[in-house]
């Protein structure tokens, strides 16, 4: 049996939401999106008047939380497919933001970068196919595509590329999904990249940074080796005057 709603939401927002027969229902229908009971879900939508499942569809839960999500955005999160499938044939907007506090900052996150971050490539084809844009991710800038690669799902880099991300777009700090993957040793990953024609000596906002230095900052020589080979310039020299054997030096990376 999934996980109960109630086990992960604030004591007052229990209380909150089944304290009369409306939030009742409003509890029913998030316990079983998050637990990814399919059948219970569209029974209980069948008995839902069209205003009724317009508000739980747009509804932000829990709703006095930090981090605050859509029905759609909770079935993302959890991986479950055949709820994202009925909720998106419901009326869910792949487009619709849901709030997250990052790094103590609060912001604004769409359900694509989510799908991307937990390798689920089968709800990232149905966000897209119901209009998600997949060059967009949340507030600072990060893509589905960079988180993808980070975490090394290849086969979902592939598909958001085949989708149309732009490989080579940076998030406000100017980290490009290049440098997430080769910070995190996604050879594979950044081989993928490096054949669809991924920058290789593109910086980030403060110069200091770029794909070889992350993959020097990891400790991956792989994926150093894929870097040199597609002809990055290992004599470069960061804004602070550090070349990428510098670097090495530095971080005690013999090998490298």
């Amino acid at each position: 049996m999934g996980q109960s709603l109630s086990s992960i939401l604030p004591r007052p927002v229990v209380g909150f939401v089944s304290s009369d027969a409306s939030k009742l229902v409003t509890h029913e229908f998030f316990t079983f999106v998050l637990d990814g009971n399919i059948d219970q879900l569209r029974e209980l939508i069948d008995t839902l008047t069209d205003t009724e499942l317009e508000r739980l569809l747009h509804m932000q839960f829990p709703p006095d939380g930090d981090n605050r999500g859509t029905a759609l955005f909770i079935a993302v999160i959890r991986g479950h497919a055949e709820v994202v499938t009925v909720l998106l044939e419901e009326g869910a907007d792949p487009l619709e933001p849901s709030s997250a506090v990052v790094h103590n900052n609060a912001e604004r996150v769409l359900p694509l970068l989510f799908a991307a971050a937990g390798g689920h490539l089968e709800v990232c084809r149905q966000l897209v196919d119901n209009g998600a844009d997949v060059n967009r991710g949340r507030d600072n800038g990060e893509t589905p595509l960079q988180l993808a690669a980070f975490k090394g799902h290849l086969d979902i880099v592939v598909f958001l590329v085949e989708k149309g991300a732009d490989i080579n777009l940076a998030d406000t700090r100017g980290t490009t999904p290049l440098m997430s993957a080769s910070i995190n040793g996604q050879t594979n990953v950044v081989q993928f990249l490096l054949s669809k024609g991924a920058h290789t000596n593109q910086r980030d906002r403060t110069g200091t940074i770029f794909a070889l230095v992350c993959a020097i900052g990891g400790g991956h020589l792989y994926v150093c080796r894929r870097l040199v080979a597609a002809g990055v310039d290992v004599n470069q020299e960061s804004t602070n005057g550090l070349t990428p054997l510098m670097y090495a030096c530095i971080l005690k990376e013999a090998t490298i």
